[in-house]
């Protein structure tokens, strides 16, 4: 048995080793948090030859297999291990349910992700935020409020999706009255306002909040860096890139695909070489996005270029 669990523990860790999927910052293996995945296909092959085996998923397992299937776009597969989870004695299991009910709703089945929340026996935070974000993408900013008056109690988690849900919208000045709700707002919450901001024109706002955040990470750099390349403001954009290069933390995946694309833009193809070795130095070159963006900079970047000295 403890081999079994030791197996079963190490199962998301293998994932992360052999590249299956990227953790976003901050997740934890098996704590239900969101992660962005690549390779969805072996994530899935890995997850049968375990079942096949003598390991039998738990609860953590479920969790990351869920996250990770949601790149395959399959509702079948969400189907298949929602039953296991039901074989598997998890059908009231809230942390499963919550995964579940995620995976409905990042494979764009919204019907589906609410019958299955209204059948779930009980709810926690991340179950409301999940149904406040789904409704907000989708544009149903209406049925997000509802959803969000629904919570027994709120938390810096559901006022977090609902400033969100808000900013989405376009609708920031209600965003910032819930922003202001928060007694101790994390960097979540700092940095959705960020990217709120951003989102909808308002750099100097967005560059007003970000400055005054009491803790950065990686994701404030990334929102503040896309803000400023959304809005037009590219060589700020790679001011702002190196400032957070000399600071020592590492670059995320959206942070240097953002600042590729300053340099294309801007036709800076020397700065997108220094880029490009960034990347490889950090292991991000194989990320799709990243990859995305050193193309349009190594083509539409360098073709621009060309074209500067004619201006």
């Amino acid at each position: 048995m403890t081999q079994i669990r030791s197996m079963s523990k190490t199962f998301g860790e293998q994932l992360v080793r052999e590249r299956k999927f990227y953790p976003t910052p901050g997740y934890n293996l098996g704590n239900g948090a969101e992660i962005t995945a690549e390779g969805f296909g072996d994530a899935w092959d890995m997850f049968v030859r375990m079942c096949r085996s003598v390991v039998r998923p738990d609860q953590s397992i479920f969790v990351v297999t869920l996250s990770a299937i949601t790149g395959l776009n399959s509702f079948g597969l969400i189907g298949v291990l929602r039953t296991m989870a039901i074989k598997s004695g998890y059908e009231e299991d809230i942390v499963v349910g919550t995964a579940i009910l995620n995976a409905y709703s990042r494979n764009g089945s919204l019907g589906s992700a609410i019958e299955f929340f209204e059948t779930m026996p009980e709810w926690n935070e991340y179950s409301f935020t999940t149904m406040i974000a789904a409704f907000s993408q989708c544009g149903r900013l209406d049925d997000a409020v509802l959803w969000y008056k629904r919570v027994p109690v709120q938390s810096v988690a559901t006022r977090t999706a609902m400033v969100t849900a808000y900013a989405q919208n376009g609708r920031i000045d209600e965003a910032q009255r819930v922003f202001d709700e928060i007694a101790k707002p994390n960097v979540i919450t700092w940095n959705s306002m960020v990217a709120g901001y951003s989102q909808n024109g308002m750099l100097k706002e967005a560059e007003d909040v970000f400055l005054r955040m009491p803790k950065r990470n990686s994701t404030s750099w990334a929102a503040m860096i896309a803000g400023l390349v959304q809005n037009g403001q590219n060589g700020q954009a790679l001011e702002l890139f190196a400032e957070l290069h000399r600071s020592g933390m590492n670059p995320s995946h959206s942070a240097l695909t953002s600042s590729l694309f300053a340099c294309c833009k801007i036709g800076d193809v020397e700065k997108g070489r220094q880029i490009h070795s960034l990347t490889i130095k950090t292991g991000c070159q194989f990320n799709s996005y990243v990859g995305n963006g050193l193309t349009s900079m190594y083509t539409k970047g360098a073709a621009y270029a060309r074209c500067l000295p004619s201006l």
